[in-house]
């Protein structure tokens, strides 16, 4: 068995006005980023595996540290088999470029939703590119988790919210 985990962290550093907005514009959350962290016990290191600075990439944790402070984490044991599927994912798709529109279109979504209505990312569904919270939500399905959304139009709060309703541990 494996294990893969699921982070939310902040930048170190106060200003960051690029956190600032995605904490306020999700409802004053203490964090702004979701991201993917595994074990390797061949190298002895956990990495870090996220949609961050222009582009989807894999990042050492003791860096990671010295860059973000994690907020929560959520943990979930899955098989080999599993496990090489997302790592396979993962390499896959690392150098993929950050979704900078479909960030837009997520304004969009928000700013609907506060008026009642639900509509579908506008900007999303660009193959090869990801933010955050789209590329952790990819993961999670490749897991087994049960996401309700669309996850284009997921925000790092959303996928909090999916995880803290689970059994710790489950999947759907």
């Amino acid at each position: 068995m494996s294990k893969i985990i699921v982070g939310f962290s902040r930048p170190r550093r106060f200003f960051a006005p690029y956190s600032w907005l995605i904490r306020l514009f999700d409802g004053c959350t203490p964090y702004s980023h979701t991201f993917i962290k595994v074990y390797s016990t061949k190298y002895d290191r956990s990495l870090i595996y996220q949609a961050s600075s222009l582009f989807v990439n894999f990042m050492g944790e003791a860096v990671f540290n010295r860059e973000a402070l994690t907020v929560r984490e959520f943990s979930f044991s899955v098989s080999d088999e599993t496990m090489t599927r997302v790592m396979t994912f993962a390499i896959d798709n690392a150098g993929d470029p950050y979704d900078i529109p479909s960030i837009f279109g997520l304004v969009a979504v928000k700013v609907a939703n506060k008026f009642g209505y639900r509509i579908a990312n506008p900007l999303g569904k660009r193959q090869g590119a990801f933010f955050c919270s789209k590329l952790t939500a990819s993961i999670l399905i490749e897991i087994g988790a049960k996401i309700d959304s669309n996850i284009e139009s997921l925000t790092p709060r959303d996928i909090y919210r999916a995880l803290d309703g689970m059994a710790p541990g489950a999947l759907a």
